[in-house]
């Protein structure tokens, strides 16, 4: 009965332990990533009353006769499962969602919590609610936006910290330049005596410059012939002229073209005759001349073998042989052919490089005049000479085919420079030449131009600076050291920077590494723990980053109260990581909560009640059993 008495001792005294352990579960149910524990019982020595008995001959064996002793506790384990998360807005609050454990330091000795309810105190450290500061890479003294990864230290955000200006070292240029775009609007600056009266138009080339235009040798003439019969005058009738037969009276023009001439008697008078030939012929002309004698021509200009007019008549008494010419054929064919030759001496506004093309020239259809110029700039320039070009020198300018694009750049002081890179259609297809402009006192020192060229498809081909150079430089003139510029137009080859295709201009100076100075405004924390500053300026900088810890062991760290835990011998050493090594995730403005279930806490609060009550019973009962045993000597 003694047995019976103290293994119902050793119940109760076990699921009080129990009972305290699911009351500080409870009480913890709202404390900031709390680990609820669980108890686990054994039982303790059992005492033998007859060991056990092999089989031998004909019985077979026996088992030993053992009773228990009670129970105990064997182990009060934390639970580590991951708490739900609880928004609270505050940046500087983190929650692990993943194994691990924040590094914190006391002064004296390194501890580990998962409550990441953290703050800046006055010098900037970041510690917990009880003060301890947070641990983690911190930046380096040497390398500016470097973190110092040798070892864990003591984070302090320096708000008010202000940042270093940096001078741009890189323009990235993005965007397409048309293939096809022209701003090179001709203007006529001296005609000389070439007859060109106007210019309009842009060059087809887009390129700019200065055209000394050559013309030499003569334009077409007219075929023109004037009778041997003078003195007539225009009142004067045929009849009059002794003509006597007026009925086959034919013009043949351009030996092609044959033309009865109608309407016309013996009474009809000189000015009658020359009235139906300029009326029914088209491209003829007949006129009196001074002499009174009938003068004919060819009103389109050309060589007399090709444009030539022919009068013919069927006697002697004829409009031919009586009026114009006593052999009673008169043929005029005395027209010649343009031999003007044009050549375009080109300077360019870029490079100053001189071309020199031979020009094709334009002929009225109307007239056969050569009366202008077709190509110059590669087409698109209407030359014009409408009574006819001639021999002499005509200076014309085209304008440059430029686009621009500006951005500011910072020199090493932080102050800003208006750089502008203008993008200009050389005479080479495909290629265009860059250059930069500064604004004063700026002074560009060398590699502020060169060429872009691209290939079939369009893409980039190559970007190259004059002077065999991979940067430009120039003087800011602000006291600020020299500033080095490598432009950024893509990758060669692709379609990820400048191209050349026939769509619209957009190119532009699209960003720059530069910045000036700057004032830490506040500060932003990633998934991995990296704390990154925000300055005055726009630009970011990282700040510290935050380590997790992790055990072998994690049910062997002991708890030191205010939700700390300390490394014992049977953790193992931790492993310091940053979050993303460790397989977890830092949520900033998050907190985690207690990972108590109270459905779980109350149902086995019920069941200790009931054990309790159990044990207890059988200490009564067994003190029943005693009072009999007490009861025999009466």
């Amino acid at each position: 009965m003694m047995r019976s008495l103290y293994a119902g001792i050793s119940g109760l005294r076990n699921f009080q332990t129990k009972m305290d352990i699911i009351g500080n579960n409870i009480a913890n149910v709202n404390t900031a990533a709390f680990k609820g524990s669980r108890i686990t019982f054994a039982e303790t020595i059992a005492q033998t009353l007859s060991g056990e008995i092999a089989p031998s001959g004909g019985l077979g064996g026996v088992n030993p006769i053992q009773i228990g002793l009670g129970m105990k506790t064997l182990s009060v384990d934390t639970s580590f499962a991951q708490g739900s998360m609880e928004t609270t807005g505050n940046m500087t609050d983190m929650a692990i969602q993943g194994d691990g454990f924040f590094m914190v330091s006391d002064g004296t000795q390194n501890l580990y919590t998962r409550a990441g309810s953290f703050h800046l105190d006055a010098n900037g450290n970041l510690v917990t609610s009880g003060g301890q500061k947070v641990l983690g890479y911190v930046p380096d003294t040497v390398n500016i936006g470097v973190l110092d990864r040798s070892a864990a230290r003591a984070i302090q955000i320096p708000l008010g910290k202000r940042s270093q200006a940096k001078s741009t070292g890189e323009v990235q240029l993005r965007g397409n330049l048309d293939m096809h775009m022209s701003t090179s609007t001709a203007s006529l600056i001296d005609a000389g005596e070439t007859g060109i009266r106007n210019v309009s138009g842009k060059a087809r080339d887009g390129v700019g410059g200065r055209h000394s235009v050559e013309i030499t040798g003569v334009n077409a003439t007219q075929s023109t012939g004037t009778g041997e019969v003078q003195g007539l005058r225009l009142t004067d009738t045929l009849r009059a002229r002794n003509v006597g037969d007026v009925a086959g009276f034919t013009l043949i023009v351009d030996d092609e073209r044959s033309v009865r001439i109608s309407g016309i008697t013996l009474d009809s008078t000189i000015s009658d005759l020359l009235q139906a030939i300029n009326s029914q012929v088209a491209g003829v002309k007949a006129e009196l001349d001074e002499d009174g004698a009938i003068k004919i021509t060819r009103l389109y200009s050309g060589d007399g073998s090709n444009f030539n007019v022919e009068l013919q008549d069927g006697g002697t008494s004829d409009i031919v042989a009586t009026l114009i010419d006593d052999a009673g054929t008169f043929r005029v064919n005395n027209g010649t052919a343009s031999t003007l030759v044009a050549t375009d001496t080109f300077t360019l506004n870029s490079t100053g490089q001189t071309i020199v093309r031979a020009l094709n020239l334009s002929v009225d259809a109307r007239t056969g005049l050569v009366n202008g110029i077709s190509d110059l700039g590669g087409g698109g320039i209407f030359v014009n000479a409408p009574l006819g070009l001639e021999a002499g020198i005509a200076t014309i300018d085209t304008a440059d085919t430029s686009h621009s694009s500006s951005i500011f750049v910072y020199d090493s002081l932080g102050n800003t420079q208006n750089l502008t890179v203008n993008f200009t259609r050389t005479e080479t297809p495909g290629t265009w030449r860059w250059t930069v402009g500064l604004q004063e006192p700026a002074v560009m020192i060398e590699g502020g131009s060169g060429l872009i060229s691209f290939r079939e498809d369009g893409s980039l081909e190559s970007f190259t600076y004059d002077g065999n150079l991979n940067h430009m430089t120039f003087n800011p003139g602000s006291g600020a050291q020299n500033i080095d510029i490598a432009f950024n137009p893509g990758s060669f080859g692709g379609f990820d920077g400048l191209t050349q295709t026939s769509s619209s201009t957009t190119a532009m100076a699209t960003g720059q590494d530069g910045y000036g100075p700057g004032t830490l405004q506040g500060i932003y924390i990633d998934i991995n723990g990296q704390i990154f500053g925000n300055y005055s300026n726009g630009k970011t900088e990282i700040l510290s980053q935050v380590l997790l810890a992790n055990f072998t062991n994690p049910q062997g760290l002991e708890r030191v109260g205010d939700n700390l835990y300390r490394q014992t011998t049977n953790t193992g050493q931790p492993r310091v990581t940053d979050a993303d090594q460790a397989g977890a995730k830092i949520n900033a403005g998050y907190l985690e909560m207690s990972n108590v279930d109270l459905s779980r806490e109350f149902t086995d609060m019920i069941l200790v009640q009931r054990a309790f009550q159990a044990a207890a019973r059988v200490i009564t009962t067994s003190d029943s059993l005693l009072d009999e045993v007490t009861r025999l000597k009466r």
